[in-house]
């Protein structure tokens, strides 16, 4: 694959200093046979499911995944039950190069602030005003960072056990409306050790990992369900609609209904 090539159908493109950036999609039922990326690239999933096979690791990429490759690893895509909406980013030579430095591996990130960092420049990739493509380059790089700060994080050895039960714990029950006391009881440890382990290793609070997850579930159910936002609001952990349209507009940059509409057209 060449430098700035994106499959699928292309949506809208743009390409800022250091980096190409696109918006596409794959249909059901189609596939992309082994390949790689000239570049290190990134892919933020926004609506569909796929998998992606690299080397001996096989991967399940929903809404709100993170993609990372670096440059020149091979792999493919099975696009399967339905069609899949992304996000891409490729990065231009000179940043690819510095980026193998920081010896960046393949990873697939479901929540944190590597996934935070993606959505935001998806959001300015969409405004079209004179200051987005300097706000993009910016980000571009916390997102480089935060990639490699996610990497550190994930090496076993490197995370207590509960950190790694209160995450667990956490992906299992992010709809309920658990307490910091009443998590740091499930895992055996006190509160405040538990929120300074936990921030320790994976780069962000235990309230913003939840909330990540919530948003990840709903902008889910905003693409493939069609009940009501109320009920979605609800059953992700909101006490009200309100509530969930304010977080998910901060989150995502679009209002929920907005957020359906986009994804869900043809």
């Amino acid at each position: 694959m060449s430098s700035s090539q994106i499959h699928g159908e292309i949506l809208r493109t743009r390409t800022v200093e250091g980096a190409t950036l696109a918006e596409s999609t794959y249909s059901a039922g189609s596939h992309l046979s082994t390949h790689e990326h000239a570049n290190a690239y990134f892919c933020l999933v926004l609506a569909g499911e796929y998998q992606e096979v690299s080397g001996r690791r096989r991967y399940l990429c929903h809404p709100g995944s993170v993609v990372v490759h670096p440059a020149g690893e091979q792999h493919r895509n099975r696009f399967d039950g339905q069609p899949v909406r992304c996000f891409n980013l490729e990065l231009a030579s000179s940043s690819s190069s510095l980026f193998q430095k920081l010896r960046l591996i393949s990873a697939v990130h479901d929540g944190g602030p590597s996934v935070f960092a993606l959505t935001r420049i998806y959001r300015e990739f969409r405004r079209r005003d004179a200051a987005a493509e300097l706000i993009i380059q910016g980000l571009v790089l916390e997102l480089l960072g935060e990639c490699l700060r996610q990497q550190c994080g994930r090496i076993a050895d490197t995370v207590p056990d509960s950190a790694r039960q209160c995450r667990e714990l956490l992906c299992a029950r992010f709809q309920e409306r658990l307490s910091i006391i009443e998590i740091a009881k499930c895992v055996g440890v006190h509160p405040v050790h538990l929120c300074r382990a936990f921030q320790g290793c994976y780069g962000q609070t235990i309230g913003e990992f939840v909330r990540e997850l919530r948003m990840r579930w709903a902008s889910e159910q905003l693409a493939l369900a069609k009940r009501s936002l109320a009920t979605i609001a609800v059953e992700a952990g909101f006490c009200d609609q309100s509530h969930f349209n304010r977080t998910f507009q901060r989150f995502t940059g679009m209002a929920p209904g907005q957020y359906r509409s986009h994804i869900t057209r043809r």
